[in-house]
């Protein structure tokens, strides 16, 4: 099998698309640059997209970048009326700008995974189809604000595609799905509510019908699914926000633990920084620490979390985390003594 060429990405129909819009750009403005006067056709094969792609992305650069580009009949070909006062200008309101650029740079942790096509794909067409009035040079999209973090676990694309078909049609699958800690994959059956990118990780949620209850699935350990034909009715008053509510990631549990944590001075500051859970509350120390308090319904995600401030943290509340945080504590220590 042919593999596609560095410029070319795996549709979810099997077909290649091109690289971004904006790559296609900067191939036509540098080409016109050198003084070539291409044909749409020539750009089109260098491009890897159709001619009316090409004619959409002339018309583009000429009306909405104020490129001076025209038609030469004499070369049949296109060309430059004027060289560049500067870069070429995209018009883009403030709000717009940051999204292109956050959403750009956050698609690039799911470079060479399966979801990468389709969400480069609804990308492009939003970008292409947005309005504005703020110029920013084209040559500087990327340089000035970029989004670090975690690549995406793997997801098999015929898995994803599957569930997101049934999701859309409220269709009940089958799946084999292996259970966090176990080897071997059970089979159950689905009802599919929400498909939902945590922390770099894709899940679906739905009801359970072995359990007859609402379960969450990672789709990195699904193994096998199929659409049973089979219509259900999702609950109106299911809603995703809510039904992650006391969790602090994806973990979901059936308690309510009322976590204190105490921060020292130098983790304070980072702590001010950011938003951990929706109920979390501040209180300022004397010492110039902070105090975090927030409710969650599993302990699951929180142990690790604070783990990961090492001797920045005090766990305040409740027992059974300071129970946890020792005995992780004993085990660390027994798994880094002198060797």
């Amino acid at each position: 099998m042919k593999r596609p060429s560095s410029r070319q990405l795996a549709r979810p129909d099997g077909k290649l698309f091109t690289r971004p819009p904006f790559a296609r750009f900067k191939h036509i403005l540098d080409t016109l640059q050198r003084g070539v006067k291409p044909t749409r056709r020539r750009l089109a094969q260098e491009c890897d997209v159709t001619v009316k792609t090409i004619q959409r992305d002339l018309d583009f650069m000429r009306d909405r970048m104020r490129m001076p580009i025209e038609f030469d009949p004499e070369h049949g070909g296109y060309r430059l009326t004027k060289p560049l006062d500067g870069t070429a200008q995209l018009d883009l309101t403030p709000g717009e700008m940051i999204a292109i650029f956050v959403t750009e740079r956050a698609l690039a942790a799911y470079r060479g995974s399966a979801v990468e096509a389709p969400l480069r794909l609804a990308f492009e067409k939003l970008a292409l189809a947005l309005d504005g009035n703020v110029s920013i040079p084209l040559s500087e999209l990327g340089t000035n604000v970029s989004v670090r973090q975690f690549q995406a676990a793997p997801v098999d694309l015929k898995v994803f595609q599957t569930l997101a078909t049934a999701v859309q049609r409220q269709e009940s699958v089958e799946i084999d799905h292996v259970k966090l800690g176990e080897k071997k994959a059970k089979t159950r059956k689905v009802e599919p509510y929400h498909l939902a990118c945590v922390q770099a990780a894709w899940y679906v949620i739905g009801h359970d019908l072995r359990s007859d209850e609402i379960r969450t699935f990672h789709l990195g350990r699904i193994k096998r699914v199929s659409l049973l034909g089979v219509n259900f009715q999702r609950p109106r008053l299911f809603h995703l926000d809510k039904y992650l509510s006391g969790a602090l990631g994806i973990f979901r549990g059936k308690g309510e633990h009322a976590i204190v944590l105490r921060f020292d001075a130098w983790a304070a500051q980072l702590v001010r920084e950011r938003v951990v859970h929706p109920t979390q509350r501040l209180q300022e120390l004397t010492d110039g620490g902070v105090e975090l308090r927030m409710t969650l319904n599993s302990l699951e995600e929180i142990e690790p979390w604070v783990l990961s401030w090492g001797g920045h943290v005090r766990v305040v509340g409740p027992k059974e985390l300071i129970r946890r945080i020792r005995a992780s504590g004993v085990a660390l220590a027994a798994n880094h003594g002198e060797g």
